[in-house]
């Protein structure tokens, strides 16, 4: 949803066709970059080697500026979880 400029939030029913191309490309780069750094740095692999991956948005991040457009990352619970957002790019 980050990369997309969505708000986590936001419903995937009211997702028009470009806005649904664009989550798609966003969750393909993500994860294929993901796997090229061999996971996230907070996971091991087989070996017990770390990934190189760094999440852009995590707890660590909340209450920090965004380095795009300076606004506070901003936390909320949904749906059982965390999300991190950027409430100025994620609207």
């Amino acid at each position: 949803m980050f990369h997309a400029g969505l708000h986590p939030r936001h419903p995937i029913d009211d997702l028009n066709k470009g806005q649904r191309r664009k989550l798609y490309n966003a969750i393909l780069m993500t994860v294929r970059e993901a796997i090229k750094k061999g996971g996230r740095y907070d996971e091991y692999d087989l070996y017990n080697q770390p990934g190189r991956y760094i999440r852009s948005m995590d707890n660590k991040a909340v209450g920090h500026p965004y380095p795009e457009c300076g606004s506070k990352i901003e936390k909320v619970q949904y749906l059982g979880g965390a999300c991190y957002f950027c409430p100025r790019c994620q609207q």
